[in-house]
């Protein structure tokens, strides 16, 4: 069971449970006895529950609506399309945790990485019980999927919260395609007049109807573009910690300002940072180029630092790309 539903479920017994022993305290001493019994042993689950640690992923995603037929059934077709955006939402956002951007077109491999398995119906309004594949397994860490599963819940809490700041904080993090599955839900849930609850760990989230339609309005209405480029130029300057950068481009001499990629590793940071021969020479920088436009927001574009070489770059790319965004302003 997921733990905020079994612990849930404990404390409504152990509040029950303390409720019938002021009654039965004095006047059904064999009853009281017994309550008492059941008593410590709730409290003793919860004890337990508090100190376990639970490693892989698991949620329960609950449902209402026209679709909906209370606890007793639910559409097939809208259940069925309902659990596979969230599973694509899972496993774009695993691949892009652990091989950092995702490619913009064709199939995305190792998907299995982050399968999911149905184990079970959640009591309730209908709902599903979803856990990783290989859940039985017991690793040393958090798993990748477990992971991905909280963010998948903060995003789709933020994309319906009431508050624009968690929403842009959020959109700025989303690469397109995981925006266009979180797209593709928020469309099934609102042509459908759904609601849907997500109970994952500790965390909850409910998109009511009207939270359902301010997400899908905001994820139609929201734009990612992202590409790979190759630009000569010089590097100025590297924040090791704040892992930010500063490239002069050969070209333009524009400086560019960015982050760099989590993928890059420590030592190359620090070895950038401390060489004389690096700071300054002409290089190949390979960036990651993103274009972002949100409702309520002009366009935005950030750069990323995915390497840095001394390799010739025939590239002109990141100039088209420029030349794009002005004729399309």
């Amino acid at each position: 069971m997921i733990r905020k539903i079994q612990r849930d479920t404990l404390m409504a017994e152990l509040q029950s449970l303390r409720a019938l022993l002021i009654g039965a305290e004095g006047a059904a001493p064999l009853t009281a006895l017994s309550l008492k019994a059941r008593l410590a042993g709730v409290e003793e689950e919860l004890s337990a529950l508090e100190r376990e640690m639970r490693l892989t992923g698991e949620v329960a995603i609950f449902f209402t609506g026209k679709r909906v037929q209370g606890s007793r059934g639910i559409d097939a077709e809208f259940a069925t399309n309902s659990l596979r955006h969230y599973q694509d939402l899972v496993s774009k956002t695993v691949l892009h945790r652990l091989r950092g951007p995702l490619a913009q077109r064709g199939p995305l491999k190792e998907r299995e990485v982050a399968r999911l398995n149905i184990t079970g119906t959640a009591p309730g309004s209908f709902g599903f019980v979803l856990e990783e594949d290989g859940a039985d397994q017991s690793p040393l860490f958090p798993t990748a999927v477990k992971e991905a599963m909280e963010q998948v819940t903060e995003l789709l809490k933020a994309f319906s919260s009431p508050e624009e700041a968690a929403f842009a904080s959020a959109f700025d993090d989303l690469d397109p395609r995981t925006l266009k599955s979180l797209k593709d839900l928020l469309e099934d849930l609102n042509e459908s007049e759904a609601t849907m609850r997500l109970v994952e760990g500790d965390r909850e989230v409910s998109l009511d109807r009207q939270s359902v339609e301010r997400a899908a309005e905001r994820a139609s209405q929201s734009r990612v573009d992202e590409r790979e480029v190759e630009i000569e130029g010089r590097l100025i300057g590297i924040g090791p910690t704040r892992r930010t950068f500063e490239f002069r481009r050969e070209d333009t001499g524009d400086v560019l300002t960015g982050r760099v990629d989590s993928q890059l590793s420590g030592a190359f940071l620090r070895r950038v940072t401390e060489s004389p021969v690096e700071i300054g020479e002409r290089r190949v920088a390979r960036m990651l180029v993103r274009e972002t436009e949100r409702r309520g927001a002009s366009p935005r574009i950030t750069y990323t630092l995915l390497n840095l070489s001394d390799e010739s770059a025939a590239d002109e790319d990141i100039a088209d790309f420029d030349d794009d965004q002005a004729d399309g302003a």
